[in-house]
Parts: C-alpha cells; sequence; structure tokens
C-alpha cells in the first residue's frame, strides 16, 4: 500500500517536545512493506537535492500562514502554492490512502487538494487544532461560501470525516462543529520503560513539569500555591524541563522574586535521558493551560509511575482518574493544588500508590506498538471502505 503522510511538522524540525506520532506511524509502516511518502512545511531547512531526487525521502515544501497576521493576499498565494505542490505530489507517486496529521499552519489546501483527486484519507487529531483558524460566524461562512465563485480561490467543503482522535473530547467538538460521524480512538502513544525507576529519599521531595512554557500556561497560579505549600514549611523543590519563550520567563522571573521562590525554583534544559529526570522528581504538575499541550507528556509521566496532577480541564483530564491514578485540581479555587501537595506529603506512600497505578494504566492503554498496530488496521480498513463507496 502507498500512504502520503501530509502534517505541519516534521522530525528533526519540529516544536512538540516530542516527536509527532506521524513520525512513529511512518517507521512503523515501512517495516510493514508499506510504501510511506511525507510531506510536510519548511520550517527550519531547506528541500536539499537528494530529498527532491528520492520522492520516498521526506518533501519539505509546503509553506506556513498565520491567518491571524497574515494579508489577504499572502493567504492568497500560500492556499494556492500548497494545492498546487499538494496536487503535483499525488499525481507523482499515485497514493492509496492520505494520512493527515496536524495541519494547522499549512492552511486546509492539502485537504482540498485531496478532495479534487478524490482519494481516500483519514485525519489523525492529538488536539482540536480547527479551531485556530476555522473562523466561526455568519460572516466567515458567507466568506467561506463566497469564495466557491472566485476564480483561482482554493475552497471547498470542510470535511473531517473520518477521524482518529485522542480523546473524546476532540470527538465531541469535531462532531458539534463539523458533524464528523466516523470516529477511531486512539489514545497518547509512548515508549513504555522497561522498569519504573526507584525514588530516592533525597529526590522525595522533588516536583517537575515537562514542557515548552509560554503565554498558554498560567504560570502564576502554579506559583501562588508553591508559596502557600512554602509558607506551611513543607520543604520542595521544583524543576522546570523544557524550552521556554524568553518574555514569558522575564515575567514569571517578577514572580518568583515577589515571592521569594528563587531557591526551590529551578529551570533545565530538556536532556533525552527521561529515565534520570523522573529518577529524580517525585510528583508531575501540569500549570492551568489553555491548549496546546502534548498529552504524550502527561502519558509519559504516567509511564514511569509519577503522581501526574492536572487541571481541571475537558481537553485532556480524561487521562487519569482522579485520586486513583493521578489528582485533577480546580484552578479557580484559590489554593486547590496546594492541598493536594499537603495530602500527599502527610501520606507519603500515597505517591507510591498512586504512581504504581498510574504505570499500569499506561502499560494497558498507552504502548506505542500496539496502538501503532491499531492504526495501520484502521488505515487498512477505511482504504477498504471508502473504496467501496466511490
Amino acid at each position: 500500500m502507498r500512504i502520503l503522510i501530509i502534517s505541519n511538522f516534521y522530525p528533526p524540525y519540529q516544536r512538540e517536545l516530542k516527536a509527532p506520532f506521524c513520525y512513529e506511524l511512518r517507521n512503523y509502516l515501512r517495516q510493514k512493506n508499506h510504501d510511506i511518502f511525507v510531506l510536510t512545511g519548511n520550517y527550519g531547512v531547506k528541500q536539499n537535492a537528494e530529498e527532491q531526487r528520492n520522492l520516498k525521502l521526506i518533501n519539505r515544501i509546503l509553506k506556513y500562514v498565520n491567518y491571524e497576521n497574515a494579508s489577504a493576499f499572502e493567504r492568497f498565494y500560500i492556499d494556492r502554492y500548497n494545492f498546487r505542490i499538494t496536487k503535483n505530489i499525488i499525481k507523482k507517486i499515485l497514493p492509496d490512502m492520505i494520512f493527515f496529521g496536524n495541519l494547522n499552519g499549512i492552511s486546509l489546501s492539502p485537504f482540498f487538494a485531496v478532495e479534487s483527486q478524490k482519494i481516500p484519507h483519514l485525519f489523525f487529531f492529538t488536539e482540536f487544532w480547527p479551531e485556530k483558524y476555522i473562523l466561526e460566524g455568519k460572516w466567515a461562512e458567507f466568506k467561506r461560501f463566497l469564495k466557491k465563485f472566485l476564480p483561482n480561490v482554493v475552497s471547498g467543503k470542510i470535511d473531517f470525516d473520518p477521524a482518529i482522535t485522542t480523546t473524546k473530547f476532540i470527538s465531541r467538538k469535531l462532531a458539534e462543529k463539523y458533524t464528523v460521524q466516523r470516529f477511531y480512538h486512539l489514545p497518547p502513544s509512548i515508549q513504555i520503560p522497561a522498569s519504573i525507576p526507584d525514588l530516592s529519599a533525597e529526590h522525595f521531595t522533588n516536583l517537575m513539569f515537562c514542557g515548552n512554557l509560554d503565554c498558554n500556561f498560567q504560570l502564576e497560579y502554579l506559583l501562588q500555591n508553591l508559596n502557600e505549600v512554602k509558607q506551611h514549611k513543607i520543604k520542595i523543590n521544583f524543576n522546570f524541563f523544557g524550552k521556554i519563550d524568553t518574555s514569558y520567563l522575564l515575567k514569571q522571573k517578577a514572580i518568583i522574586q515577589k515571592y521569594n521562590l528563587e531557591e526551590i525554583i529551578h529551570f533545565h534544559h530538556l536532556t533525552e535521558n527521561r529515565e534520570e529526570i523522573y529518577q529524580q522528581n517525585a510528583i508531575v504538575i501540569i500549570p492551568p493551560v489553555h491548549d496546546g499541550f502534548d498529552l504524550r507528556l502527561i502519558a509519559e509521566a504516567m509511564a514511569f509511575g509519577k503522581v501526574v496532577i492536572l487541571p481541571k480541564n475537558e481537553k485532556f483530564q480524561e487521562l487519569i482518574s482522579d485520586q486513583k491514578n493521578g489528582f485533577v485540581y480546580n484552578s479557580e479555587k484559590e489554593n486547590a493544588l496546594a492541598r493536594i501537595i499537603f495530602d500527599l506529603y502527610k501520606t507519603p506512600k500515597m505517591i507510591l500508590e498512586i504512581g504504581k497505578n498510574a504505570h499500569h494504566k499506561a502499560v494497558k492503554e498507552f504502548v506505542l506498538e500496539q496502538n501503532l498496530e491499531k492504526c495501520e488496521n484502521i488505515i487498512l480498513t477505511e482504504l477498504r471502505r471508502q473504496k467501496e463507496n466511490r
């Protein structure tokens, strides 16, 4: 089977801390003797001569557009460019199936190109990215309708059916907003560690966050609660692992100084040795976040047997069962997070018990190899179904 994967980013040029699922899927499907091609954005690199000669390598040639700031001409140009590029790639490789990853930033033009060629396709959603650049409201709908009658303008029916989703929240939003009817569920998928690293006594009071920090996070709420814990003479350290926006960091450092937290807050670069990071920290805390957080980082922490404390957020809280294999706090309540930390350190054995439960859930649901196999079966099922219906 010949499969074309279309996604906005692809390793090693990516913005996420972890390689996107499309990368793991390509490697897996190639091992299963499928012919796999990738079409992605030109983030971080220009197409080199070797990639241009061999279409079985990665085609990094789609262009990005920020719909919030781009001019009408720029949107028009990039829509046309990505539409044309996608059609040309399709004509060269003649794929049996198109697998869409995240299209945020590269527009819907690749999808409209696929639709124009009537090729079976399948969407994969790890976040609800359509809301970031498909505007709502009567005026936006009218403009999309009008586009159909304008010459040389890329447009079409917005249709995300069928779709694989990593959470029920995404499925529900797709059904509500875009009347998607056919869903497959595939939880966040990660490599499960061979064993849970032992936690030494000196690291028992270490808390951490792993991820890229920016204005999506309400970090001040976390800092206020850490200050509350500190005021109750509970000795803790908090470690941030990952990239952080420079201007955002300056603002947060002012708040850190305000609460006199300089001695307990530490910022680190993220290393490839995840086992060492998790071995030196007992609890993983996710600050209140608006969107864009990689669910696999939660799954990864659970796989390493860590207690994960999440904000009450329907976008990802379904990954854990509150007080069974993790905790959920209500960020609208002032000291809700601090109270959970208090309770954990009153009964330290709870940290180990909850961590074991988290690991068991990860082993049951998040195993990369078994979910890649499920994904292959979904692709084969959809290819047969869509060919029969065309």
